[in-house]
């Protein structure tokens, strides 16, 4: 391919790729979702384990409400609709962790823990 970038200048096609600085990086780079996902049921876990120590019970009426709470507050009275579509898509994430969360909760109680 002839290279149209000039004599000592190099053009997009012969650039080298550089490596990543850390091996963070490259984690990152590669599969951002699954890493976000895997952050995701850890802070789930972690969370529905709190609520596990607190004595806190998940009943239907907190599955169901306490997320759309979350939403209404952060997207409502913390400002989430002021950034658009990715306000609504983060206030929705939210109000995912804290279905996931209670959801959890309620399957260590079936389960027959505490």
């Amino acid at each position: 391919r002839d290279c149209s970038a000039g004599p000592g200048r190099a053009c997009n096609h012969h650039r080298q790729q550089r490596p990543p600085r850390n091996r963070h990086a490259a984690r990152r780079r590669s599969h951002p979702d699954r890493w976000y996902f895997e952050k995701f049921l850890r802070y789930t876990k972690w969370s529905a384990a709190d609520l596990r120590a607190r004595g806190v019970k998940a009943s239907g009426t907190r599955l169901l409400v306490r997320p759309v709470a979350r939403f209404l507050r952060q997207y409502l009275l913390e400002g989430g609709f002021r950034y658009g579509r990715h306000g609504l898509v983060l206030c929705m994430l939210a109000a995912f962790s804290v279905f996931t969360k209670y959801a959890r909760r309620w399957e260590d109680e079936t389960r027959g823990g505490p």
